[in-house]
């Protein structure tokens, strides 16, 4: 299948699950973060399954960061570059990235369980869910301390 045709299917497809699910959040919102034409053309289809790939797709983009925020707060004692970065943490900027753990890891626990519950209402509104935490946190919290640690090291 080309290109053109398969983008095609995805957005009738989404358009499907959109209504189906009855969420809100924009394939546009959707494809700025979580790269969802990028995802089917490497897949070469459009999965029949689309709602839980979006919404798997999303939680991995965050858990994907857990990793980071815990050498934050816990440096490997080896890692020259954790140990740095978390030295410039104040107590009020660790109890904020560990905040943002909880929040993801209450995101992971829920989309575990809705993947058993098969309702695509939850999964709809999970959807929303999860792009109204990106937009008024998670972003933010991203900028806020890639901004920082850029700093650190500029100043060297």
């Amino acid at each position: 299948m080309n290109k053109e045709t398969l983008l095609k299917e995805l957005h009738a497809s989404f358009k499907i699950v959109q209504d189906d699910l009855n969420f809100k959040t924009s394939f546009t919102e959707l494809n700025k973060i979580i790269f969802i034409e990028d995802m089917v053309l490497a897949d070469g289809y459009v999965s029949n399954n689309l709602s839980r790939q979006i919404i798997n797709r999303i939680v991995e983009m965050y858990y994907g960061q857990i990793g980071v925020f815990h050498s934050w707060l816990m440096a490997p004692p080896h890692d020259m570059i954790y140990m740095s970065e978390a030295k410039k943490l104040n107590e009020e900027e660790r109890k904020d990235i560990f905040k943002t753990i909880s929040e993801i890891m209450y995101f992971v626990r829920k989309n575990k369980r809705i993947s058993f519950e098969k309702n695509k209402i939850s999964e709809g509104k999970f959807i929303d869910e999860l792009m109204n935490y990106y937009n008024e946190r998670f972003n933010n919290f991203m900028l806020k301390y890639h901004k920082k640690f850029e700093d650190f090291w500029k100043e060297g």
